[in-house]
């Protein structure tokens, strides 16, 4: 019971996921609750208190994403400026 809990947390969570990268997110997240179960099938919580880091995790790979294209547009809009500013910059004295 609590495997197929792990599961549909996972696959919930990869919904958060940007599409690109979703299915290696998936499969990572899949084989990590594998590895959890091989390693103690007697503990079946540990392999649920694995899984519930997947929403957190998916939540954190989304805003890394959106971080670094919002980095990449704030430096073709302000880069152009500081070519400017630079070359516009007096000398030394």
């Amino acid at each position: 019971m609590s495997i197929r809990l792990a599961r549909a947390i996972v696959t919930i969570a990869a919904s958060f996921v940007p599409a690109d990268e979703r299915v290696r997110w998936r499969e990572e997240w899949l084989g990590e609750i594998e590895s959890r179960q091989a390693e103690g099938a007697n503990y079946p919580r540990r392999v649920l208190r694995a899984a519930l880091g997947a929403p957190r995790d998916a939540l954190s790979v989304r805003f890394m994403k959106t971080r670094d294209k919002a980095d990449g547009r704030w430096l073709a809009r302000t880069l152009p400026h500081l070519i400017v500013f630079t070359l516009a910059a007096p000398g030394p004295p």
